[in-house]
């Protein structure tokens, strides 16, 4: 018998090799459409704080638990691992929650669920306790990815920002400040677009404050002190820096809101500046005076410094054959920048005899070539360069009119737009 069995498998041998062949491939592929059945593919997530949660299989909920994954003894066929615990303890927790559907496009893993690590994004890593994807140090969450931490604050609030790791949060480098628009701007520049030139900003008090000597106007911007009392006081106030309030003159008393003479209620006397005590000499007068001399206007020589009555700005005279020019000296510290001007030698005149000179805003310094238009504000100004000689013709201004003044005088007014 076993001689006739084995001839037959010498005489029948491929018949045989194809047949185990085929029971082989039919049972694998049986397999197969068995376990893509029974598992359930869940596609990767965000969570809510940015973290990433890779793609992973779980077993196909049938209500059997003895057959999940997670039933303690039995193995994950993707991972290898095996699950441990109580088998008592674990069906008391399964069928303690009939109520439980699972959503598998809202899929949270849990503890006793055994998948592979996630594919965290480029620039973080998992961290087994929050069962997420974290940023790596220095990093932080923008969008659904991780980028470098001082990247994230340059888009945000400009190149003069960095990234505080320690805060975790975005700021300024030193000397900068946040503005309105939330970016990094220089800290003086950002108080002198909002209060003016005369405007900076107090590192100790972290806020804008005016430069000594200036008091925020009406305008809500930094203007010069004695300047803003003048106006507000007459003539016979001053501005104390130390107290940053404005006082009467001394001999001067406040009536009706004003600085008047003690003894003299009529307050008719005018005190020619505050910027030096020498005009006061110059300028008493009876207090019961309606009238006051008037010079000459040919008395006015090429160079005098010449004022209104009751006005504190003082302009200096020049002659262009019958040309007449005046230019204003924009401040007290430019007039005493001047060695060959002083204070007593100021002309009063009326109206009339002051308009009859030309008014000149245009400069040039000694020594430079290049000539400005003037545009003064208060005790300070700006300066727009006339790009050449063309365009001065152009707009018809007088070359005759053009003064020449010392580099502190220019440099008083800040720089404006070119003229073209």
């Amino acid at each position: 018998m076993k001689k006739r069995i084995k001839n037959w498998l010498k005489n029948n041998w491929k018949q045989v090799f194809f047949a185990v062949l085929f029971t082989i491939i039919i049972g694998s592929f049986f397999l197969i459409s068995h376990n893509a059945v029974a598992d359930v593919w869940v596609n990767g997530y965000y969570r809510s704080n940015g973290t990433y949660v890779s793609g992973h299989y779980r077993s196909s909920p049938d209500g059997d638990p003895y057959n999940n994954w997670s039933f303690p003894g039995n193995t994950n066929p993707y991972t290898g691992e095996t699950a441990g615990g109580s088998a008592s303890t674990y069906l008391e927790n399964y069928y303690g929650n009939d109520s439980y559907t699972p959503s598998y496009d809202s899929y949270t893993p849990s503890y006793n669920s055994y998948y592979s690590t996630p594919d965290c994004p480029l620039y973080s890593t998992y961290n087994s306790s929050s069962d997420s994807c974290e940023c790596n140090y220095g990093y932080v969450v923008s969008g659904s990815k991780c980028v470098y931490g001082s990247t994230y604050c340059h888009n945000k609030h400009g190149y003069n920002s960095n990234y505080s790791s320690a805060s975790n949060a975005c700021k300024c480098d030193y000397g900068y400040v946040f503005d309105s628009s939330d970016k990094c701007v220089n800290r003086d520049n950002y108080c002198q677009n909002l209060y003016g030139y005369n405007a900076k900003y107090d590192i100790l008090d972290s806020k804008c404050v005016c430069k000594t000597g200036y008091v925020v106007n009406d305008s809500n911007k930094c203007t010069n002190g004695d300047s803003y009392c003048r106006n507000k006081y007459s003539y016979y106030s001053s501005y104390n820096s130390l107290d940053k309030s404005c006082e009467c003159d001394s001999g001067y008393i406040l009536k009706s809101g004003k600085c008047a003479k003690e003894e003299d209620d009529s307050a008719e006397y005018f005190k020619a500046s505050a910027y030096s005590s020498a005009f006061e000499s110059n300028s008493e007068t009876n207090s019961n005076q309606q009238e006051y001399d008037k010079p000459d206007i040919s008395s006015i020589p090429d160079g005098a410094l010449i004022r209104v009555r009751n006005n504190v700005d003082i302009y200096i005279v020049k002659y262009i054959g019958l040309k007449r020019f005046k230019r204003l000296i924009l401040s007290p510290s430019v007039f005493n920048n001047y060695g060959h001007l002083r204070w007593e030698d100021v002309i009063e005149v009326n109206q009339s005899e002051f308009d009859s000179f030309t008014t000149s805003n245009l400069i040039r310094s000694v020594n430079d070539h290049k000539i400005y238009v003037l545009y003064p504000s208060g005790d300070t100004g700006e300066k727009r360069l006339i790009k050449d000689y063309n365009v001065l013709t152009r707009l018809g201004y007088d070359t005759d009119s053009i003064y020449e003044i010392n580099q502190f005088d220019r440099d008083s007014y800040i720089i404006g737009n070119v003229i073209e």
